[in-house]
């Protein structure tokens, strides 16, 4: 029997991505965001949800402040074995959850940590960040580093990679797409990107039609 899922997403988001979600059954939940988040990223999905494996971390919005490191207590990357994330500014609460779920902490000086790591699967993940980059691959994971820059977000100098993507399974959960909102295939790391993706035994999906853009990524929870 098919599961449904939510896809947390800023309403920001390109038509044709949530389009596709809907096409493919996912039931679209916009984020509302709250006033005391930086007015640019107020809606990213990524500042107020985590997914921790089979669980997924719902933070409180009124905790999330308007400047860095504010915006970042609840930023952070889980791998479904690892809990990737700067320990300094994570709120306690979301620490709990992710030692009660019994991931592994990888300490990394990013703040967006979420933002900036796109989990490919358990064992892989793509980030421009030097960072996160070595601390992954200290504890086992294939890393695949790309240039920084190359995405765009509104209001900043660039976005992540992590908030221009999401990790969707299959209908049987053995394998997946990764989905991009916006055309990463103009990025110049695209064809290392996508060689990894498929090595992993994952397909890409993505939109030439619109830039590749950060949008605080798409976060999916199964009801």
């Amino acid at each position: 029997m098919n599961i449904m899922k939510k896809a947390h997403l800023s309403k920001l988001a390109g038509r044709p991505l949530q389009d596709y979600l809907q096409e493919n059954g996912y039931q679209l939940c916009p984020v509302a965001g709250s006033s005391t988040a930086p007015a640019a990223i107020r809606t990213h999905a990524d500042l107020y949800f985590c997914s921790l494996g089979e669980r997924l971390f719902c933070g409180d919005p009124a905790r999330v402040g308007g400047v860095y490191p504010e915006d970042v207590c609840y930023n952070a990357a889980c791998t479904g074995k690892y809990f990737i994330h700067n320990p300094k500014y994570t709120a306690p609460e979301l620490q709990e959850a992710a030692h009660k779920a019994g991931l592994q902490c990888i300490a990394v000086e990013q703040g967006y940590a979420g933002c900036s790591t796109l989990v490919v699967d358990p064992n892989a993940i793509i980030t421009a960040d030097r960072g996160i980059a070595a601390a992954a691959e200290q504890h086992g994971l294939d890393v695949l580093l790309i240039r920084r820059g190359h995405i765009l977000l509104p209001s900043y100098d660039y976005g992540f990679i992590g908030g221009a993507a999401g990790r969707l399974a299959d209908r049987e959960g053995t394998s997946g797409t990764i989905v991009f909102n916006g055309n990463v295939a103009a990025h110049p790391d695209f064809r290392a990107m996508e060689s990894f993706i498929l090595h992993h035994d994952y397909s890409l999906k993505y939109f030439r039609s619109y830039p590749l853009t950060d949008i605080g990524g798409v976060i999916i929870e199964s009801l």
